[in-house]
């Protein structure tokens, strides 16, 4: 990782496992976390600029990505239990703002989704390590204009709006502050039993998770990170330490 003179920060990828070179917390041993997650919506943006490369080009794990992961179950273990479920049977979310596709002819997108984990960890939907509702790959492509230049600057956005009551809850993405793909949409999440797969709450867990941000990359494809910002109507859900 390299701080540039103008501030901006060049990964150079890490290839221990997630990638992750950049996160807004961390948990030093077994202390408790460090850092900030974002509760109750957001708007979620970062500046990138990164070189795609082909599927065929030898790589190592990973590419560029920009995402979030909840701070319950990974920052405080356990608490992601599914309520009225076996003990270790959790439900948790993992939202992908950004995430680079290989350069391939005629493509111009990234991808940015949701997965709604669920399940007891290598036991529950073996031999994957967790369950999540199946989502076609299609539906996680965003589409840019054609001709787009990945190597310069670009804005990566994600909007979260929690469901209520009387509305869906949502998440949309943003490619230089114009939205692009599919729109996900959930129902409130009351604690209802699993599975989450084709229910019209699936995703809502969302709503109850605080996220914290990871940047990260691979070997063959640093990313240049300009800035980050999370723009909220209130921060009375969010948590810091």
């Amino acid at each position: 990782m390299v701080l540039n003179d103008d501030q901006s920060v060049t990964l150079n990828g890490d290839d221990s496992g997630c990638t992750a070179e950049l996160v807004t917390a961390v948990q030093p041993g077994n202390a408790a976390f460090v850092g900030s997650s974002f509760g109750g919506g957001a708007y979620i943006t970062a500046s990138l600029k990164w070189q795609p490369i082909s599927s065929s080009s030898a790589k190592p794990l990973g590419w560029p990505a920009f995402w979030s992961m909840p701070l319950e179950g990974h920052m405080t273990p356990y608490s992601d239990q599914w309520p009225g479920q076996a003990q270790g049977y959790m439900d948790n979310i993992e939202a992908d703002f950004f995430e680079a596709l290989p350069d391939e002819a005629g493509t111009a997108a990234y991808g940015g989704s949701l997965h709604n984990w669920y399940g007891i960890y290598l036991v529950s939907c073996a031999p994957a390590q967790q369950c999540a509702p199946a989502l076609p790959y299609s539906t996680g492509q965003r589409a840019v204009p054609a001709g787009t230049d990945f190597s310069q600057y670009h804005d990566y956005g994600f909007l979260w709006v929690p469901a209520t009551a009387s509305t869906n809850g949502y998440a949309k993405f943003y490619f230089d502050g114009v939205e692009v793909g599919y729109t996900f949409e959930w129902e409130q999440y009351r604690d209802q039993p699993p599975p989450p797969d084709n229910q019209p709450w699936a995703f809502g867990i969302l709503d109850q998770r605080h996220l914290f941000l990871l940047l990260g990359t691979s070997q063959a494809q640093p990313m240049t990170v300009r800035s980050v910002d999370v723009w909220q109507a209130s921060v009375a859900d969010n948590i810091h330490h």
